[in-house]
């Protein structure tokens, strides 16, 4: 008896596990692994993502690059004068003409027309339709100032 008296008493000092103990340790190690799978997943989506956007960032920087060229070949001297002989039918001339041009007798009278003494720029360096209206500003204040003051009459 003392060998089932040990045995006995060996089975009651273990701990007992419980079950929902043995339950959700499987349950975190699949929620773990359901996470890690998410954000593999995730990861390899984006690659594929960015991979597709910097093969479209190429392509258009080529075409801006053709663009640019295509630009600069439509400003291009030897363009235009390609287009300005095929298409507008200009000629290159081996000797320039030019025209005179006389002045018609109204702008003659405006390069001859100077204004007023009155109408340019005052002492005060104010412009020149200003400075008449700020000399009549000062007549007009000293006209005001002597109206109470006593005058003195001359005798004869």
């Amino acid at each position: 008896m003392s060998s089932l008296a040990t045995s006995s008493s060996l089975l009651r000092r273990q701990p007992r596990i419980s079950s929902s103990y043995l339950l959700s340790v499987p349950l975190l190690t699949a929620g773990a692994s359901l996470l890690l799978l998410f954000q593999t997943s995730s990861m390899t989506s984006d690659g594929y993502t960015l991979r597709e956007l910097e093969a479209s960032r190429q392509v258009e920087q080529q075409q801006l690059y053709r663009l640019e060229a295509e630009i600069a070949g439509l400003q291009s001297l030897a363009y235009v004068e390609r287009v300005a002989s095929q298409k507008l039918g200009m000629v290159r001339t081996s000797q320039p003409v030019f025209l005179a041009v006389s002045r018609s007798p109204i702008s003659r009278e405006l390069a001859q027309h100077r204004p007023p003494a009155a109408v340019k720029a005052g002492a005060s360096g104010a412009p020149g339709w200003l400075a008449p209206l700020i000399e009549l500003t000062r007549e007009a204040a000293r006209v005001v100032s002597t109206l109470g003051q006593p005058q003195a009459v001359a005798r004869p």
